[in-house]
């Protein structure tokens, strides 16, 4: 988590290259960049977001749903309700806590 504070703290200054993170194979590496534009908040990254979802792992579905949470994204419908018919339960429990918070706002 600390290294994620100086990564937010060094970010107006430099140029931080998430979309990268996205595209490695290596699992902890790509749900770091998911958890970096949760935290940076980069909503433009969203769309990177929704396209890499479908091929994503299992915590990395988990990830990407708390990101759309967290950065208010809701355009992502289809994606959404494909998540909540999925056969692992814990993406499907995230899913509706997501849609259940996105109610409320």
């Amino acid at each position: 988590m600390n290294y994620l504070k100086i990564i937010k703290y060094l970010y107006p200054a430099r140029n931080l290259l998430i979309p990268r993170l996205l595209e490695f194979k290596k699992k902890t590496v790509s749900l770091l960049g998911y958890k970096l534009i949760r935290i940076v908040e980069r909503v433009d990254l969203a769309k990177n977001l929704g396209s890499i979802a479908d091929h994503a792992s299992e915590q990395g579905k988990i990830e990407i749903l708390k990101t759309f949470e967290a950065i208010g994204v809701m355009s992502y419908t289809d994606l959404v309700n494909s998540f909540m018919k999925s056969s692992d339960p814990k993406i499907a429990i995230q899913t509706v806590r997501n849609k259940s918070s996105w109610k409320s706002r």
